[in-house]
């Protein structure tokens, strides 16, 4: 008989300092430091260990590698595609891999809507649809396997620093416009400066929080430097489980139903491909002038798709857009109790 899965909250209240005090940089979200570096204050079980090797091998090869591997499985496949980067990314790979006549596409008008000619040359007359409401609850089944372009944002970084144009930092606000461009910098400058900020903008204890993502960041394979460095670190290390379980936020699901998700992108591979230095500084966020230029995230990932679809213009200016549905992007709270009462580690 399968185990069921049960959804809880973890209680604010019950978060250790050491988590507590990075909280605010990323509320509403469950962090698991998967260096074991910050406490925890509970049990806990790792999903993933954090890789501890490098490699070599291209971010094409790494796709095409995980493609084949899900398409020998030899099932069918609800892939869900947001017309962003990532689940592109996903879908470009198992059509390569030849798994078209399995695969049926879950979407809804947004996605239609963010890469109009993608569905219209490469998924319309061509693969099987499947129009889904935008829940997650009200769009899964059970049967096929699922693949989704979940931790992708992990893997190339985090632009939590797009949202600085609508943060409004504690300077006078009539100044606020004139003095935007500042923000900016953040990008390039070093983080405990910008993390320091956004902290107290947000009431957060300035001092504990950058003295814990000190010894956070003295763990990463490369020197943290600036604001992109730090929350990348941050998303890969702490978010990681989070982000492979938000899917099922609000569906009971038994382990083997989660064993047929298969986000694209948590493999070890990936992973350590994300912790070599040159493919982390060649995905960034870059400054130009006074402002920021957000068309080079996950620039690797849109050459990817580039080499499929010949489309010269998504590879040269698409932009991060949100995938994710609001009341997702409010809270995550819920997480499967037994891999926290059944865990591997506490500390």
């Amino acid at each position: 008989m399968s185990k069921r899965l049960i959804h809880y909250s973890l209680p604010l209240e019950g978060l250790s300092p050491d988590i507590a005090s990075i909280l605010p940089l990323v509320p509403g979200t469950q962090l698991i430091d998967r260096t074991g570096t910050l406490k925890m204050g509970r049990d806990f079980k790792f999903l993933d260990a954090l890789p501890t090797y490098t490699t070599n091998k291209s971010f094409a090869q790494i796709c095409d590698e995980r493609a084949r591997e899900l398409a020998a499985l030899n099932h069918p496949i609800d892939l869900y595609w947001s017309g962003g980067i990532d689940s592109t990314v996903a879908l470009v790979a198992l059509i390569n891999a030849g798994a078209s006549e399995r695969i049926t596409v879950c979407l809804n008008r947004d996605s239609i809507v963010e890469y109009p000619l993608f569905h219209a040359k490469h998924i319309s007359g061509k693969l099987t649809e499947r129009l889904v409401p935008p829940t997650v609850k009200l769009a899964w089944r059970p049967e096929p396997l699922t693949v989704t372009g979940e931790l992708g944002d992990q893997i190339f970084g985090s632009v939590l620093l797009s949202r600085f144009r609508e943060w409004k930092p504690p300077i006078n606000t009539a100044d606020y416009e004139s003095k935007k461009h500042n923000l900016f910098r953040a990008f390039d400058e070093p983080w405990e400066k910008w993390v320091g900020a956004l902290l107290r903008s947000r009431g957060g204890d300035e001092g504990t929080a950058i003295a814990n993502l000190t010894r956070l960041t003295a763990k990463a394979p490369f020197p943290i430097k600036n604001f992109f460095d730090a929350t990348w670190w941050l998303n890969i290390t702490c978010k990681w489980q989070d982000a492979t379980l938000r899917f099922f936020k609000d569906i009971d699901v038994t382990e083997e139903q989660f064993s047929r998700c298969h986000h694209f992108f948590r493999t070890d591979d990936f992973q350590a491909w994300s912790m070599t230095e040159e493919n982390h500084r060649h995905n960034k966020i870059i400054v130009s002038g006074q402002h920021p230029i957000y068309k080079t995230y996950k620039f690797t990932a849109k050459d990817y798709i580039y080499a499929f679809t010949r489309d010269q213009d998504y590879r040269d200016n698409k932009i991060k857009v949100g995938s994710l549905p609001a009341d997702a992007n409010n809270v995550y709270k819920e997480m499967f109790e037994n891999f926290t009462r059944e865990g591997n580690g506490r500390n």
